[in-house]
């Protein structure tokens, strides 16, 4: 996969008066389809972008990857799966610049936006970090084999969310 992102990079690198590139959004082409109808749920088009804790961890991947390909004035907007401060601190965590939320928006109101600042906060605190600028692009490199748990899979799960996902017209 990592040619689609050397070469997208060398394209938006080349672009002198980009500031900032979203990663992720949403991914196209989601369908949902109603049993009892044997219908899609989306009209007229039937399609739409699925976004939410569906694509955390793209969006994740997408930010890290992109981070470390694009030049430092280019921000990545981290968006995806963002519904908690843990999961605002994961993209900051991975090189986000800042991060979008929009499914648990669209679920939840504009109250989101305190409540995920607020568990970021709570999050920071109890690590010791008193600004963003302390762990934003810092992720740390896996554990070697021998050190990670025992069990085969362990840590391949993917992150507790709230479980909301959205498949619409847009946001993440």
């Amino acid at each position: 996969y990592d040619a689609q992102y050397t070469g997208a990079a060398a394209v938006l690198n080349g672009c002198p008066h980009l500031s900032f590139v979203t990663a992720i959004n949403t991914v196209g082409n989601g369908l949902y389809v109603d049993v009892a109808t044997e219908a899609p749920l989306l009209a007229p088009s039937c399609y739409g972008g699925l976004g939410g804790a569906a694509v955390h961890a793209i969006a994740l991947g997408n930010v890290r990857r992109l981070r470390a390909l694009l030049r430092p004035s280019i921000a990545v907007i981290g968006c995806g799966g963002v519904d908690s401060g843990e999961a605002a601190f994961r993209h900051l965590l991975c090189g986000a610049s800042a991060v979008m939320v929009a499914s648990a928006l669209l679920h939840e109101g504009v109250g989101v936006f305190a409540r995920v600042e607020a568990e970021l906060r709570g999050i920071m605190a109890s690590k010791g970090y008193s600004a963003v600028a302390d762990f934003q692009g810092k992720l740390r490199e896996p554990a070697a084999p021998q050190q990670r748990a025992a069990a085969p899979c362990a840590g391949l799960a993917p992150p507790a969310t709230n479980g909301r996902s959205s498949v619409g017209g847009g946001g993440g």
